[in-house]
């Protein structure tokens, strides 16, 4: 394997393969951070210098029935003119997040097949993990919802548990999708 198999198959951009080792829990990609010039988030300089280095390990999507790993060894940059230190962020990282951006589009697409559960069990991931990335997929599919096309409108409620906690939820009749949702049932609720 080299980089270009990782630039290609992952979309993994940034590295420089190192080697890979196969076990029987799955497959790991060794690589190293490339490049010297990141801007800094500080001043955005872009002369650092590297100061200490750290490793990573990244989850890719499957291949085949073998799970993928990337580890990567990354190094702490320094802003040479404000001298903030940092880690910088490569192309193939999504915030914090211990996956790559290919496995998450992954999962996405996962998800529009399945339920929550499988794909967990699928890629062998926890449930509440898939279940962040589903809002992150939520949240981008319903940011704007455009309210011109809407001819009629629903209103249902629905206990969230058992007592006397309600939602409601209003919803476009001709295609199905739910349009807002607001806790509570009560007139003064829903009013807003």
């Amino acid at each position: 394997m080299s980089t270009s198999i990782l630039r290609h198959a992952f979309g993994i951009q940034g590295v420089r393969h190192k080697s890979t080792r196969y076990e029987k829990k799955g497959i790991i990609f060794y690589a190293e951070m490339k490049g010297r010039k990141f801007s800094c988030p500080k001043c955005k300089g872009c002369f650092t210098c590297f100061k200490g280095r750290k490793k990573r390990l990244f989850r890719l999507p499957p291949m085949g029935s073998k799970r993928c790993f990337l580890e990567v060894l990354l190094y702490r940059c320094k802003c040479k003119s404000c001298s903030h230190h940092f880690w910088p962020r490569l192309p193939f990282m999504k915030g914090k997040f211990r996956m790559t951006r290919s496995f998450i589009q992954y999962t996405f697409d996962l998800l529009s097949i399945s339920t929550i559960q499988d794909a967990s069990r699928l890629l062998g991931v926890s449930w509440n993990c898939i279940k962040r990335i589903h809002k992150m997929k939520l949240s981008v599919l319903y940011k704007k919802i455009s309210l011109d096309e809407i001819k009629y409108l629903s209103v249902d409620e629905f206990a969230i548990k058992k007592g006397h906690e309600y939602m409601t939820a209003f919803s476009d009749i001709t295609t199905g999708r739910i349009v807002h949702a607001v806790e509570g049932r009560s007139m003064q609720d829903i009013e807003p």
